[in-house]
């Protein structure tokens, strides 16, 4: 499978919701330097979630969508 079919297959799968965040991540509609009240507790979050141990490795992730 080439890279742009793998792309193709993890965009055919997201919801349109997710899509289109993924869509404003690409564009950079946003000032990249500034975050936004919610972009910011998202990042709390991970983070709270990263120093909890409650998170999986990249090549977890990449595992668990090959199924």
């Amino acid at each position: 499978m080439t890279v742009k079919e793998e792309l193709h297959q993890i965009v055919d799968a997201l919801s349109e919701e997710e899509a289109e965040e993924l869509l404003d991540f690409l564009n950079l509609r946003a000032d990249p330097d500034t975050l936004t009240p919610d972009e910011l507790a998202r990042v709390e979050a991970a983070e709270q979630a990263a120093a909890a141990g409650d998170y999986v490795t990249l090549e977890e992730w990449r595992r668990s969508r090959r199924r």
